[in-house]
């Protein structure tokens, strides 16, 4: 959720903790283009845990990502950031009898029950996400600690930056995943499988209905790999990538370790899948998920989801849905469906409109970047 917004050409960054990554997408007649893209790594120390704890060195990879950049120059100043996971709130609270000159004043007496930080050390944007009946408002709110943010405003500023927006990594990975226009209305979860963390992001009749964070990630199953096989970090995370899920690859040992964080994945995913179905009762029930993040191009990830998680359908996300001339051009293979299924694995996609290279299971690991970048698009 942009908690600071304006329309300037601007390209999107994604800070995490191990990794900086950029994207810049430009409208090309009425095209979304991707123009450039680039990463780099992030020492240990220097954020943790969503926190900046060397704003300078941070600065210095920023404005060093920024100049040097795959692809076309990137020439704005502007820039779309995320703000950190682990440390903002997003909350669809319920409000009775709410006049609109009252919603400020109404929030912020109900946020207490929902965020365990005072309102005056917040920085908070909200929405209204739809009326009920019987009086009753629902309001899609957005809540950051005001240091957290502070602190990132200051080192994009440092790096020569002028930030246009800062946005709730979940709205971002949103405007990455589903189109533009003609949003589905029918109940979605998408799993940011990340390097450091992983998300579950419910979505619902058009609006973000809740996220939490979910205990397994890329990086925690490369440890477990390195610990129990007594192997560095690096050769176990290429033992990872090598093997996956693929039994018949180093004897299945690999994957049997693999195998149990992907179990422990799965069932947070039903968990979460059944919070919904108990709390929302005006929600509709969850039949799909897209997988994100670089986590995502695990090997066979995808086919060991389906049978755990069975009969929720899972799906491998597509960034780059978006950076094409018109969504509704796309269609179904011959014998499919004749219906518009964006989900669908039976589609024939126009060409991405790219000036450098990217391929899926790179964008993958883009998609929060991809998002930021798509919000002048929007």
């Amino acid at each position: 959720m942009p908690l600071f917004t304006n329309n300037f050409e601007a390209f999107g960054l994604d800070i995490g903790d191990h990794s900086l990554k950029l994207a810049h997408v430009k409208k090309i007649g009425s095209t979304p283009t991707l123009m450039s893209y680039g990463s780099l790594v992030v020492p240990a120390g220097i954020s943790e845990q969503g926190e900046i704890k060397q704003s300078d060195a941070l600065a210095k990879l920023i404005k060093q990502l920024a100049q040097n950049p795959v692809g076309k120059k990137i020439s704005t100043p502007y820039v779309h950031a995320c703000l950190p996971e682990t440390h903002s709130f997003i909350k669809l609270i319920t409000l009775e009898n709410a006049e609109p000159k009252e919603l400020a004043a109404r929030i912020r007496e109900e946020l207490p029950n929902h965020v365990p930080i005072p309102p005056d050390d917040l920085y908070l944007d909200w929405r209204v996400a739809q009326t009920l009946d019987n009086n009753l408002t629902q309001v899609l709110v957005g809540a950051v600690p005001r240091a957290i943010v502070d602190n990132i405003t200051n080192c994009l500023i440092s790096a020569g930056l002028m930030p246009v927006s800062l946005q709730i990594e979940a709205e971002a990975i949103l405007k990455s995943l589903l189109p533009l226009q003609d949003q589905p209305q029918t109940s979605i979860a998408i799993v940011d499988f990340g390097a450091t963390r992983s998300s579950f992001i419910c979505f619902d009749r058009g609006i973000i209905q809740f996220t939490i964070t979910l205990a397994t990630s890329s990086d925690a199953i490369t440890q477990v790999i390195a610990d129990q096989l007594k192997l560095s970090f690096e050769e176990a995370e290429k033992a990872k990538r090598l093997c996956g899920l693929d039994k018949t690859a180093a004897e299945g040992i690999v994957e049997d370790l693999v195998n149990k964080s992907i179990g422990e994945l799965a069932a947070d995913i039903k968990k979460s899948v059944s919070y919904y179905a108990e709390h929302f009762p005006r929600g509709s029930p969850i039949t799909s998920i897209i997988m994100c993040g670089g986590g995502a191009n695990l090997k066979q990830l995808k086919e060991m989801l389906a049978a755990k998680l069975a009969p929720l359908a899972i799906y491998t996300g597509n960034p780059l849905i978006n950076l094409v001339k018109n969504l509704k051009k796309i269609r179904p293979k011959t014998g499919s469906s004749s219906d518009l299924n964006f989900l669908s694995p039976d589609l024939i996609f126009e060409p991405t409109k790219n000036t450098c290279p990217l391929t899926s299971a790179e964008a993958l690991s883009y998609t929060t970047a991809i998002g930021l970048a798509l919000s002048n698009s929007a």
